[in-house]
């Protein structure tokens, strides 16, 4: 029955998520796909179309035409696609039958877990209550364990709702608080709305009265000069009339001439005299418009509009803390610490200046009660008080939030990770058409181990990447991480499970080893000091190496979807994650019990993929930028742009070497031709790097 149902999962999972098919949806080619996925990979091939052209089933490239779209808009496509009632059926089924079975051991696959280990939190068949559970104090039966939680059943209940009724009122609270600050935006809107309105109706008015003076101006200085104008005209006419008489009479008429003669000469007079008296009180004009400077001087002496003040005061529902609590930081919600996805800058503007270099959230501005933030001031970050205070954030409107990467300061430019291009190895052998690398670790000596999903195996390769070893798998692995130089584990997303792989280099092969059963398919794994991360869709689980045993230490819900990637920095204090697929493009940076220390995000980055620690630094692989850049791992400052080579088509993953010399990069997409999707490029990291790594542990 076991085996069916394995059988069975394999074909209920989406090609495109890995996960079970949700509200599955069919093709003309009649292959199936999440309805969400399916939307995602229609959006993604339309974006850069002017017209929507259709789309390629992403499995078998079978075009489906717009004529059974016209008119809808390709994020509504999906929902017009059949949907494949016999998939969702089986999967109803399938779950019935799963809830309703007796759980099989994850170790002796042939036998049906019996007990209960409450030192270990976990199931466990006879054998394992023999052998993996002897020195165990507390190794219940089944029925024992389920008897002795029902006895406290309603105790839980009881606190579970009030622990209810309690968030709730906290979230109403919440809610108030939201609606305040809406409100107020509107009221600071409105006001500043009233002030534009003001002083354009200020300018308004002053410039009709001074319209006003330059029309009755022009009135009357144009009329003394449109007189002048007149008699100009009448003396060029009656001379020119006289000039014309006499020519006609001089020959034609004598009698006539001479008698008209002395009449000319004194017309003539007569118009001198006038031309002489219009020079005498000829003027001219001099037009000038004083402005007002003490309007312009005081817009220059005015750095900002107004000013907003945010004081935190103690709510209404918060309990009193008594005397000497010490706070546990491992639990207490830093709101200092909180940022925001969002720029400030979009939800307040002021100022349309915006800066066009990548920039991450900014920090909204959290003060202790009775301190209060300027809105008109510069800055967002600012050095301590000289007693020792906490300083206050002050962000100024309309200011570049994120240096570009030009300027960069010296220092700073002596932390950034610069990569040079290689070369690339092909991980295909024998008859193998195409590859998808799903994960990449380097070894100390220089080997290198890969996960391939399409073959459904694991590829060991020599520092001068030739092909060593390979072991196969009954499913399409995920992610691994190195554990030590002759181990690594390897993520089974589809069996839900880590599956550790022991590496012989001498003698060039690779055996299986113990198998780590978690509670849901995890994708992306990272190993560092002891400490495994692995990471789902939407959980973070932090598991202890304690001897060849491993101990679960925490189980963060991130509240997000879609996470991609994780990784852990060589202490393992903290562990930064990246989500992936429209409209997602975050990255998560939390300590190990799942406090939240900063989030990057941008517009215009939606696919981030790899991801790794350099130090103090956090290499990205930008899957639609084409891209690998570099944050800051303190605060999540977008430092630059390590790679940038026309090598780089659809980045994926990426590992450096415990040396910090190397950088392997792998690429997929279906777009890719196969023979670039079966390389793996290797980059050289800066020296620069080496000397602020932190040390393996």
């Amino acid at each position: 029955m076991a085996t069916a149902l394995k059988a069975a999962k394999e074909y209920l999972i989406c090609s495109l998520c890995k996960n079970n098919f949700e509200d599955p949806k069919t093709l003309v080619c009649l292959h199936s796909f999440c309805k969400q996925c399916i939307s995602n990979h229609i959006v993604e091939i339309n974006k850069t179309e002017s017209k929507p052209r259709g789309f390629e089933c992403p499995t078998c490239r079978k075009q489906t035409s717009l004529s059974e779209f016209i008119g809808q808009r390709p994020e509504d496509w999906s929902a017009m696609l059949p949907t494949n009632d016999a998939l969702s059926n089986i999967l109803a089924a399938l779950n019935e039958v799963e809830n309703t079975s007796p759980l099989q051991c994850p170790k002796h696959f042939d036998k049906e877990v019996e007990f209960f280990c409450e030192d270990h939190e976990v199931f466990a068949c006879s054998i394992c209550s023999n052998q993996s559970h002897k020195s165990c104090r507390k190794v219940h039966s089944i029925a024992d364990a389920v008897r002795k939680r029902r006895e406290n059943v309603s105790v839980l209940t009881n606190d579970l709702s009030t622990q209810i009724s309690e968030t709730e009122k906290i979230l109403n609270n919440r809610q108030d608080q939201v609606e305040l600050i809406e409100s107020k935006e509107d009221e600071i809107k409105q006001e500043i709305v009233e002030m534009k309105k003001q002083v354009n109706d200020f300018f308004s008015q002053m410039e009709t009265k001074v319209l006003d003076v330059i029309a009755e101006v022009k009135h009357k200085e144009l009329g003394g000069i449109q007189l002048e104008i007149n008699i100009c005209h009448q003396i060029i006419q009656k001379a020119r009339n006289a000039i014309t008489e006499m020519s006609k009479t001089e020959e034609k008429n004598p009698l006539r001439f001479v008698e008209k003669y002395n009449d000319h000469i004194k017309s003539y007079d007569e118009r001198q005299e006038n031309l002489e008296h219009l020079l005498q009180n000829l003027t001219d004009l001099k037009i000038k418009y004083l402005a007002n400077r003490e309007i312009e001087k005081a817009f220059n002496e005015a750095d900002s509009i107004g000013s907003l003040s945010v004081e935190r005061v103690r709510g209404k529902l918060a309990k009193p803390v008594p005397e000497g609590t010490v706070q546990d930081d491992k639990l207490a919600i830093k709101l200092d610490d909180i940022k925001e996805s969002k720029e400030l800058s979009e939800t307040s503007a002021v100022s349309t200046s915006r800066s066009q270099s990548i920039q991450p959230g900014i920090e909204v501005a959290r003060v202790s009660p009775m301190k209060t933030v300027s809105v008109a001031s510069v800055g967002t970050h600012a050095n301590a008080d000289s007693d020792g205070e906490e300083p206050v954030p002050k962000l100024r409107l309309g200011e570049p939030k994120v240096k570009d990467q030009e300027t960069i300061t010296n220092r700073e430019r002596d932390t950034m990770v610069t990569a040079r291009f290689l070369r690339d190895f092909n991980v295909a052998i024998d008859k193998e058409y195409e590859c998808t690398i799903e994960g990449a670790a380097i070894l100390t000596s220089g080997h290198i181990v890969l996960t391939d999903s399409s073959n459904k195996c694991l590829k060991l390769f020599d520092e001068k990447y030739n092909f060593l070893a390979i072991t196969k798998f009954s499913v399409s692995p995920g992610d691994l991480a190195v554990i030590s130089e002759k181990e690594v584990v390897v993520c089974l997303p589809e069996m839900s499970r880590v599956k550790h792989e022991r590496i012989d280099i001498k003698g060039k092969k690779i055996t299986a080893g113990e198998v780590l059963t978690l509670n849901e398919r995890c994708f992306s794994i990272s190993f560092n000091n002891r400490k495994m991360a692995c990471c789902s869709t939407s959980n973070v689980y932090i598991f202890q190496r304690q001897g060849s045993s491993w101990v679960r230490d925490a189980s963060i819900n991130v509240n997000v979807t879609n996470l991609k990637c994780v990784a852990l920095d060589s202490a393992a204090e903290r562990v930064v994650v990246s989500r992936d697929g429209y409209p997602n493009r975050s990255i998560i940076c939390m300590n190990i019990t799942g406090l939240k220390l900063w989030t990057f995000t941008h517009e215009e980055i939606r696919l981030p993929r790899g991801i790794a620690f350099c130090g103090n630094k956090i290499l990205v692989a930008v899957f639609d930028h084409k891209t690998i850049i570099q944050l800051n791992g303190k605060d999540g400052r977008y430092d630059g742009v390590v790679v940038q080579d026309s090598c780089l088509q659809w980045p994926c993953k990426l590992c450096l070497s415990p040396k910090g010399d190397k950088m392997l990069l792998t690429q997929t997409h279906h777009k890719m031709v196969v023979k670039d999707k079966n390389k793996v490029l290797v980059f050289r990291l800066s020296k620069s790097v080496l000397a602020e790594r932190d040390s393996p542990k």
